[in-house]
Order: C-alpha cells, then sequence, then structure tokens
C-alpha cells in the first residue's frame, strides 16, 4: 500500500517501504501481532512473539519425501507470493493490491486484515508505515485463505465458506457461513458470485475434488448454485469472463 510492504515473521507483522525495491527498508516491526504460529496443525508460538536470532547445530534428521506433507512447514500468516510484475504495478498504482485465492492478508484503504488457523486480525494502517493492532475476532478452525471484494471479507476455511461484512472496515461482523465436508477450501469472488473448489489429499481430511459456485449477492444469504466435479484443484483465479482452476 503506498510503497509499503507488510509481511510475517512468524508471530510478527513487518512494515517494508519498498519504494526503491534495490533498497528496501524495515519501517516497523510489530512483535505479538499474531496469537499463534502453527506447524502441522499444532500451536508452536503461543503469546510469545519472541524470534530466532542466533543458534548452533546440535542434531541433523533426515526428511524422507514420502513422509512430506505441505504444513509441515510454517505456512500459517504466509503471503503466496505473485510475479515481481504485479507487485511493481500495484505500488505505481499507490493502491490496495488483490490478493489471489490463497491469500492470507487483504487491503482496503486504512485496513490490513489478516487470518491464522482459527482468528480474524484487523490492523490500522492509516499511517501506512506503522501498522497498529485493532481487533481480533474468533472465527474458529481451519481458516485457510482470505479474499475481499467490495464491502466483504470471504474467508475459506476446512468446514465451510465465512463471509465477513466490512462496510464498517474498523469493526468486521460476520454475516453468514455456508458449510460443506471439512476441506480444503481457497475462494474468489466476482459480480455477486463466489467460486470455492474443494479438494482431497491434504490434511483437510476431505474426499471431495469438486468446483461449487455460490450466489453471495445478498452475504447474510448465500446460496449454493450448483457444484462441477474436478480432479484435485489447487487454488483459482478469475479475470473477465474467464475462471481458471
Amino acid at each position: 500500500m503506498d510503497g509499503i510492504l507488510y509481511a510475517n515473521s512468524f508471530s510478527t507483522l513487518i512494515a517494508i517501504d519498498v519504494r526503491d525495491l534495490a533498497k528496501p527498508i524495515v519501517k516497523k516491526i510489530l512483535y505479538k501481532a499474531f496469537k499463534s504460529v502453527y506447524k502441522a496443525g499444532y500451536p508452536m508460538i503461543e503469546n510469545d512473539g519472541g524470534l530466532a536470532t542466533a543458534w548452533q547445530r546440535d542434531t541433523v534428521y533426515t526428511c524422507y519425501q514420502n513422509y512430506y506433507r505441505y504444513d509441515d512447514c510454517i505456512d500459517c500468516l504466509e503471503i503466496i507470493p505473485t510475479s515481481l510484475e504485479t507487485v511493481i504495478t500495484g505500488l505505481e498504482q499507490s493502491g490496495p493490491g488483490q490478493g489471489g485465492s490463497m491469500a492470507r492478508f487483504e487491503l482496503d484503504e486504512n485496513h490490513l486484515y489478516a487470518i491464522d488457523l482459527n482468528k480474524l486480525y484487523t490492523f490500522n494502517i492509516q499511517v501506512r508505515e506503522d501498522p497498529k493492532k485493532w481487533s481480533r475476532d474468533e472465527v474458529g478452525f481451519g481458516v485457510e485463505t482470505i479474499f475481499r471484494q467490495d464491502s466483504a471479507l470471504y474467508l475459506g476455511t476446512q468446514r465451510g465458506l465465512i463471509i465477513y461484512d466490512i462496510s464498517k472496515p474498523s469493526n468486521p461482523v460476520k454475516a453468514s457461513e455456508l458449510s460443506h465436508t471439512v476441506s480444503c477450501d481457497p475462494v474468489v469472488v466476482q459480480d455477486g458470485l463466489a467460486y470455492v473448489t474443494l479438494r482431497s489429499g491434504t490434511a483437510c481430511w476431505g474426499g471431495d475434488n469438486e468446483l461449487q459456485i455460490v450466489d453471495v449477492q445478498d452475504i447474510y444469504a448465500p446460496s449454493l448454485i450448483e457444484t462441477h466435479a474436478m480432479h484435485n484443484p489447487h487454488g483459482l483465479a478469475i479475470q473477465g469472463d474467464l475462471l481458471y482452476i
């Protein structure tokens, strides 16, 4: 936003001045910004906010590829990177960026919204380089992605689509929830329709592989319109009349 990049480092929020991409400058480190950091679904940091600054080698363990799962790395509150061209375009426009279907951060003019495994955070960024903690809402387990469209936030969770009304940006209010079988669940929204994918083969336990199309013209009364069978979809994007999965 206006040349300031917001990033997380474990439980810390960092504001970085990237107006000169060759010389980024850390403007603020907000410790204990997030309550919990998770590894494989279990809390690693609870109300601590500490960061490792030095270490020594003790024991080396071999990780076998067939035991690897995506969530064995620290992935909660992690921004999914877009192309550098997209980042530069966003900076040139000096407005809030639009996250993709796998994003964990979203912006409006004066607020940064972030999620972890079970919470929605709101930060005041009226002073761009000085983000301040504003509020925290308990959403429930399995929150994975966040997508903003107009005055609403759409949270993709392992148990369903949850919509927050941000017509008052500093005070997100839960508008509705549309449940589905437990499954990993990203979402994108356009023109009153939400597109949600569910997939199997993850730590989300689900067995469904499908695209769900949801009418969200009234965010307080979403309704499932139709479903389409898919083959293990991983994320989605929408541009104009095309939906990419």
